[in-house]
């Protein structure tokens, strides 16, 4: 082991003890334990290297402790540096002067190799200042920095910065109860630096002010219980966040996420304060929140794109996973400034996610796009109002799709796939119905409704009625119809549709518009050898295009109606099902029999 005589630069001739500071260094394979090769307390009065130029090993053992000015683990390129700190009351503490970045604090793996494991109840200790785990000086890639901090009791303590790869490779594992405790915190800083920090386990935290994840490589894992919480800002410029497993948590003031971000398996995120998904300028963000029990619960409102060209992020809730905004009262924002896109998705093509807000707004310009996408099996209801100018919603998934809130919202409505149940109310949207997709519901609509060939009508949620702008059926188009009582009335006994505006068709004879008719459920009040009529649309403005030759009428789900025969015609602005009754054959040949013996007692007279 070395000693360095240090004397700092005096003004005076006169030297006095409190002026000279020894460095120690630990090179050439040697191992120092403490206590062991020292006895505890170990002062060292200056800063302590461990591999300097060679390979050094400190271990700090049970009721050992060292104190040092500053430290330097892989201090010069190709050096190899390795402490362990590790049972009760072992103990590390470093007083650096000062903070300054590059000579004052400790440095794991400055410019060679480094490895700090603290573990059983040890403890380092940073006061004044920072601590850096791949640090690299050099900008030489071969520097690195590994720290693990593990079990209850074990803690790592750093009064100011705590970077992860400043311009090296660092890595920061905290597992099984230990605590990490700095000012702030940087995963991934400079261009050529990457950081990989794990917080895993029950009782596993890093407590800090914000942390930022700033180089592309760069990653964060919270798992397994593991904890990370900040009192200010969780701030994702580059790289990957995921946070998994039920009790794993993030807790911050806000977000700012400008990467990939996965939030799964019933672990939480929560914030206070405004947060954004795509914050940066151009940034392409994507949060998505997967699992039955996995929530995001923000107390602010969430915009998906705050700003800048180009910017198309979005946050995407998918299998049971949640985003609660202020309880369930509060507004998710899509696309905040101009060229930007902001999408919601619900789904990711398999189970809905849920979606606990009061509000879905934004987009409210034509440089802004907000787009709501619903890409589910199943069923999943969303209760919050849509509202902006350039804001759309589309199905592409095969599942179901219930709107029930208040939406103003003015961009297209795409029915691309599944089912849209609108059982709410809807702005002036256009509506467009694909082939193999369906519309329905029994809310209102002031715009327009388009119904391609192969797309489906139906309106009512069950039986009920639809109101629209109007209504465009185009050849190959379906409606599909319900009954339920032939003696009630049009939207309690069958279906039916009120459009305020004008009702067209374009239906041909090579591509007629079919009429599909529904039981919902048991079929009452229906006698087969009675004759109805059903009013199943009105429209203030009239009814063009419609041709009771290019109908296709399919009844084969209502049994009951035998040999009856159904036919569909206008009567002014309504269309109208009527139903006729024919005669069953028995009844037929009684009635021509009588016929004739009524002709041959005339002839016999």
């Amino acid at each position: 082991m070395k000693h360095l005589l240090i004397v700092p630069p005096l003004a005076a001739a006169i030297l006095s003890p409190a002026a000279l500071r020894a460095d120690e260094v630990i090179d050439g394979g040697e191992v120092i334990t403490v206590p062991g090769s020292h006895a505890t307390p170990w002062p060292v009065t200056g800063n302590l290297h461990v591999g300097s130029t060679g390979a050094g090993t400190l271990g700090i053992g049970a009721g050992g402790q060292v104190t040092s000015r500053n430290g330097f683990i892989g201090h010069s390129a190709g050096s190899v540096g390795n402490v362990g700190v590790s049972g009760t009351d072992a103990l590390w503490r470093l007083t650096p002067p000062s903070g300054t970045i590059g000579t004052d604090g400790l440095y794991v793996g400055y410019s060679g190799q480094g490895t700090l494991a603290i573990s059983g109840g040890g403890r380092v200790e940073i006061l004044n200042s920072s601590a850096h785990i791949g640090y690299n000086v050099a900008d030489d890639a071969a520097a690195k920095g590994e720290v693990t901090v593990t079990g209850a009791g074990s803690s790592f303590h750093a009064a100011a910065l705590l970077t992860v790869g400043r311009i090296g490779n660092g890595s920061l594992t905290i597992s099984n109860g230990g605590t990490v405790t700095s000012q702030t915190g940087i995963v991934g800083q400079q261009t050529s630096g990457t950081g990989s920090l794990l917080v895993t386990g029950a009782g596993s935290n890093w407590t800090t002010s914000t942390i930022s994840v700033g180089t592309e490589g760069s990653s964060v894992r919270i798992a397994d219980k593991g904890k990370i919480d900040l009192t200010g800002t969780y701030v994702q410029l580059a790289g990957s966040t995921v946070v998994t497993g039920e009790g794993s948590l993030l807790k911050a003031n806000n977000l700012r996420v400008s990467t990939g971000f996965v939030l799964e398996n019933g672990a939480r995120i929560e914030s206070q304060a405004a947060s954004h998904v795509g914050y940066e300028s151009g940034a392409a963000a994507d949060l998505t929140i997967t699992g039955a029990g996995s929530e995001w619960s923000s107390v602010s409102s969430i915009t998906v794109s705050r700003t800048g060209a180009g910017a198309d992020s979005s946050l995407t809730v998918t299998d049971g996973g949640a985003v609660t905004v202020d309880g369930g009262t509060g507004s998710i924002i899509l696309s905040a400034g101009n060229n930007t896109t902001g999408t919601l998705n619900i789904g990711n093509g398999g189970a809905a996610g849920i979606v606990n807000a009061a509000t879905i707004s934004g987009a409210t310009s034509s440089l802004r796009t907000g787009k709501v996408n619903f890409n589910h099996t199943g069923t999943t209801t969303l209760s919050a109002s849509i509202t902006g100018n350039n804001m759309s919603v589309t199905t592409s998934g095969p599942g179901t799709s219930i709107l029930t809130g208040d939406s103003t919202y003015r961009g297209a409505t795409t029915v691309g796939n599944g089912k849209l149940v609108n059982n709410g109310s809807l702005g002036n949207t256009t509506i467009t119905v694909m082939d193999n997709a369906i519309y329905g519901g029994s809310g209102t609509h002031t715009g327009a409704t388009v119904i391609e060939s192969g797309g489906t009508f139906a309106p009512g949620a069950s039986i009920g009625i639809m109101n629209t702008g109007s209504l465009h059926l185009i050849g190959g188009a379906i409606y599909e119809w319900e009954l339920g009582d032939a003696t009630g009335a049009a939207g309690t006994g069958w279906d039916t549709v009120e459009v305020t505006g004008a009702m067209s068709f374009a239906s041909t004879e090579a591509n007629p518009f079919t009429l599909t008719l529904e039981k919902a459920g048991a079929l009452t009040n229906f006698d087969p050898l009675q004759s109805y009529q059903f009013v199943i649309a009105n429209a203030v403005g009239g009814i063009t295009g419609f041709n009771e030759e290019f109908v296709t009428i399919d009844a084969s789900a209502i049994p009951e109606s035998g040999t009856g025969a159904w036919a569909l015609g206008q009567s002014g602005n309504s269309l109208i099902l009527s139903y006729s009754a024919v005669p069953e054959p028995s009844a037929a040949l009684l009635g021509a029999l009588g016929l004739l013996a009524a002709v041959r007692r005339r002839r016999a007279c």
